[in-house]
This record gives structure tokens, C-alpha cells and sequence, in this order.
């Protein structure tokens, strides 16, 4: 844990959290009147998977890694990449290879340790090693993938000139990484001390408990927390449909636009819907004659997306259908709407399909449907079920289980059908296929839930990767493409994020990906 000129705390209890965000019984800024006690509080229905920057995958995750850790930059309340444990903007040498960050003298760890170049080493080396989810966005590095592989014990591109001087050598020109570093995630600084204490890498950090929906609406109606909504955890959709329906109610209500995208993903190496049965996870799944690709196309077309997002979205007002592929509608990428041919509902085209594949029933017997549960998602894949019940016929059996459990499975490539959600962590395509659906992703740990492997996309993305974002968009959607062609995710709905805010509470928000930074929120006199 670090800390600047500001320390943050969190308290974590029975899934709520007091955030003590400043001090109070003063004056704010334009007059406010603080309350003296600056307490903040709300509740969580997901778990905290982990607090180890080399371990997060989830939004809530993220959400306390961005408040707790520092990162050599971050982002603001508008998404502008801005220094944080680096004093400035890297200098970036001609060729884009090298890479100097000048460090702040003024960060310290929890314990008043000096945060120095030398710690940054320690993390970096630290986060390849343990090789986890977001272990990617230091792949740029020179010498990475060695430290992954095992093969070395140190990052060859990595240096500290002395104390506050941290430069990098890339393996390549990267124009995404500035804003992959400003993501709390695998680039936050850590005390090597801290873990030594707590009982090294897997012991120092632990889950909380959550707290449903309702719950927390209740909670938040009798004057127990201040906002529903931080850290991705909005209200459910019937308690949203009720405040925007109630003329004093949908004044504390605000919904935001949301950089995510929900569907069902299919398992490529496994079950029925795989292009190449039996591969290894991270080896080529391209099959000419792939037998699973029908059964996924016909499963994405019997879902009428606009039922299912009225039914389970509060008539569409927390998420609206997707038609345009797997990244979000309004982010670099997006391929444009109704650029998916399989997103369009046709019952009649999608039973002559999928009976054209399974004329007996025989390869979706005993089909589940994996997915975390909470009252959103509940909604969404009774629906599901549902539609395919009518449609084509087929008996889903819903799985549902906690986050962290499907989490784990998903990494370990276990489900043949199952909820995948991501919100981008920045407006870059490279976000969605370097962590999504590369076949560096696949192996198992990894974060390509699906293990596809597309060689021919992976040479797109990377090609893409090099260039500036302006001259690589349309690479990037050519690999989109690609995607929505296989049908690696039945693309359903984009999502949108909705907020119970307190009358006394300035400062929460949210910017299509984050939270807005905790710090700027006070609670005036009430």
C-alpha cells in the first residue's frame, strides 16, 4: 500500500466500506459547509477477488487497487492519463523504444518507506513473474515474457539510474502502453516488506463479504450508505425502473454511460460448441471445417436482444442491445450498429441451423449456463433460458455461483457456455484483444475464457498494436470481425451504470470506466 500527501483508508466489514475521503466540519470548495464526519459509505454485492496488483481481473478489484495502490500514472475523472508516483509525462526517445519516467521524491509506502526506482523493479518483476491476468500490460517490456517463462529472474528492459530515474526498454514500438500503465492494475508499486509480513505472494490479501441488491437499496434508503453504485456495483434494475418512475426518487438517480459489454462465450477446445475439440489451451483453434460454429451462430440469433434487455435491463434503461460486436457502442472499435449478423433475432434462420447441426438434441444435452448471480444478472439469463427453450427447443440448466468461483473456472477453461463481461479499462481496442482474445490470452490462468486462438487475427492485432490509434482502427475492427464471424462471444447487451447518490454528496460519479477518484468526494452538512 502507498501514499502520498493524501493517505487513504478503507475499513472493510461485512461487504460495506467506510471510506474516510477528508476532513470535515470545515468549509469545501464554492461554499459548502462539510459534515464533521467525513465517513463514506457504501455496500458491494461482489466479492473482492484480490488486492494483489499481479492477481486483480475484476472491476471491483480495480476499483480499490486505483484508491489504495499507486500506479506511475492514473487517470482522472475525464479519462486524461496523469502522473502519479512519476513526476511527468515520460520522455520517449525517437525510435519509441526508450522510455524514461522521472519518480516523485514524495511518495511513501504505509509504513513511511520512501517509494523509490528500485521498488518499481521489485513490483514489475514481481507482477511478470507471477504471470496472472493483467501480467500483459508489462509485456511491452523488453526481456517480459522471459521473466513469464521462467527463464530469467530479471526484466532485461528494466532499469533504475538511480533512485528516482525507473527507464525502460521496449521490445517494440508501443503507443498503447502509457495508458496501460496508468490502469491500477499490474503496474502499481508494492512493498516487499508488506508481503514478507503478511506471508509472501498468496497470503496477504483476503475477499469480503457481499451484499445483495435490495439490500443495499434499503441500506441506502434508511440513511446507511451515502451512494449505491461504486466500484461496479450498481442497484438491480427493478429498484433503478422504481426511482426513475417516482418524481422525488429520480433526483438522487443518475445513469451514466458504461464501456461494457455482456454476452455469452463459448468454450473453443471443449463441449460442443468447439472449433477444435480436445486442443490445448494457447494452441491454433482455426478449423475449416470448425463443428462448432453453426450451434454458436444459431444459439446468438434465437436471442432476441431487445426482449431480453427490456425484461432484464429495466425496459433497456441499464443496458441496450448490442448489434455492433464485442466492443462497446461509442469506443474506438466499435464496428458499428448492426454490424453483427448474428446479433439479429430471426427464430425461423436460427432453428433451421441449429437442427441442421443437433437434429437429435445430442450435443446440448445436459447444457449449463454458468454465471455469476446477482438480481441484474438473475434476470438476464432466466430470459436466456428461456428464448432458447422457445426458439430452439433446448433445456439450459442455469449454474449460477458466486464471482470468484466463476472466475476461477473460467480461467481454468471449465465452462462450454457462460456469462463473459468486460468493461474497458480504456478507450483503446488493443485493451479489448490483448487481454480478451489473443492466443497469449488462452493457456490456462489466462484471461481468453474461450481459449480461441486465431494466428491470422493475432498477426491483425499486433500489426495494430505498433501504430498510432488513428492509423490502427481499422485494423483492429478487421480483427472484430473475425470475431463476430466465429462467434467467440454472442455479443447481447452494452451496458450502462446507474447511481444512487445521496442530496449531501458531491464528487461521485462515474466516467464511462471508473469511478470517479474517490478523493475528490465529500459529504456536506446534513
Amino acid at each position: 500500500m502507498t501514499g502520498s500527501s493524501k493517505f487513504r483508508s478503507l475499513a472493510v466489514a461485512l461487504g460495506a466500506l467506510f471510506v474516510v475521503v477528508g476532513c470535515g466540519g470545515g468549509g469545501g470548495g464554492n461554499g459548502e459547509t462539510l459534515a464533521a464526519d467525513q465517513t463514506f459509505r457504501f455496500g458491494l454485492s461482489n466479492d473482492v477477488t484480490s488486492l494483489d496488483p499481479a492477481h486483480v481481473s475484476s472491476a471491483v478489484d480495480i476499483t480499490f487497487l486505483n484508491e489504495v495502490f499507486t500506479g506511475l500514472y492514473r487517470f482522472d475523472n475525464n479519462l486524461k492519463v496523469q502522473p502519479d508516483g512519476a513526476s511527468a509525462l515520460p520522455t520517449i526517445s525517437a525510435d519509441g523504444l526508450t522510455w524514461t519516467f522521472p519518480l516523485r521524491h514524495d511518495v511513501v509506502f504505509s509504513n513511511g518507506d520512501k517509494v523509490t526506482s528500485a521498488d518499481w523493479v521489485w513490483s514489475w518483476t514481481r507482477t511478470l513473474r507471477l504471470n496472472d491476468a493483467y501480467a500483459s500490460n508489462l509485456e511491452a517490456l523488453k526481456g517480459a515474457f522471459d521473466v513469464e517463462n521462467g527463464k530469467s529472474t530479471t526484466i532485461s528492459g528494466l532499469s533504475a539510474p538511480d533512485a528516482y530515474t525507473l527507464k525502460a526498454q521496449l521490445a517494440a514500438p508501443a503507443g498503447f502502453w502509457l495508458t496501460q500503465l496508468a490502469m491500477p492494475t499490474a503496474a502499481e508499486a508494492l512493498d516487499q516488506k508488506a508481503i514478507a509480513a503478511g506471508g509472501g505472494d498468496d497470503h496477504w490479501t483476503e475477499n469480503v463479504i457481499g451484499i445483495d441488491d435490495v439490500s443495499r437499496v434499503k441500506k441506502f434508503e434508511s440513511g446507511g450508505y451515502d451512494v449505491v453504485g461504486m466500484a461496479n456495483n450498481g442497484p438491480g434494475p427493478d429498484d433503478v425502473l422504481r426511482y426513475k418512475n417516482d418524481p422525488t426518487k429520480s433526483k438522487l438517480l443518475t445513469i451514466f454511460p458504461g464501456a461494457r459489454s455482456t454476452a455469452l462465450g463459448f468454450n473453443f477446445v471443449k463441449g460442443p460448441f468447439a472449433s477444435k475439440l480436445g486442443a490445448t489451451p494457447g494452441s491454433d483453434t482455426t478449423n475449416a471445417s470448425d463443428p462448432g460454429l453453426d450451434g454458436r451462430r444459431a444459439i446468438s440469433m434465437a436471442i432476441d436482444r431487445a426482449q431480453l434487455t427490456d425484461i432484464a435491463c429495466a425496459h433497456s434503461i441499464t443496458c441496450q442491445p448490442a448489434t455492433g460486436g464485442v466492443i462497446s457502442k461509442g469506443l474506438q472499435g466499435y464496428l458499428g450498429d448492426g454490424a453483427d449478423p448474428y446479433s439479429k433475432f430471426d427464430a425461423t434462420a436460427a432453428k433451421a441451423l441449429y437442427t441442421k447441426w443437433d437434429p437429435t438434441g445430442s450435443k446440448v444435452k445436459g447444457l449449463e449456463l454458468r454465471y455469476n448471480s446477482n438480481a441484474t444478472n438473475d434476470k438476464v439469463y432466466q430470459n436466456v433460458q428461456s428464448q432458447l427453450k422457445l426458439n430452439l427447443g433446448i433445456d439450459v440448466k442455469l449454474a449460477p455461483s458466486d464471482f470468484p468461483t466463476l472466475q476461477r473456472d473460467r480461467q481454468q477453461k471449465l465452462p462450454i457456455m457462460g456469462r463473459e463481461s468486460w468493461g474497458a479499462d480504456y478507450d483503446h481496442p488493443q485493451d479489448w484483444f490483448d487481454n480478451l482474445f489473443t492466443c497469449a490470452q488462452a493457456p490456462i490462468g489466462k484471461g481468453n475464457d474461450q481459449a480461441y486462438c486465431n494466428p491470422a487475427m493475432d498477426t491483425i492485432v499486433t500489426a495494430a498494436d505498433a501504430k498510432p490509434l488513428t492509423q490502427a482502427v481499422a485494423d483492429y475492427q478487421n480483427a472484430g470481425k473475425m470475431l463476430v464471424n466465429d462467434v467467440v462471444w454472442a455479443t447481447m447487451f452494452y451496458g450502462t451504470q446507474s447511481y444512487m447518490i445521496a442530496t449531501y454528496v458531491r464528487g461521485a460519479g462515474y466516467n464511462s470506466l471508473y469511478d470517479y477518484n474517490w478523493e475528490g468526494i465529500r459529504l456536506l452538512q446534513h
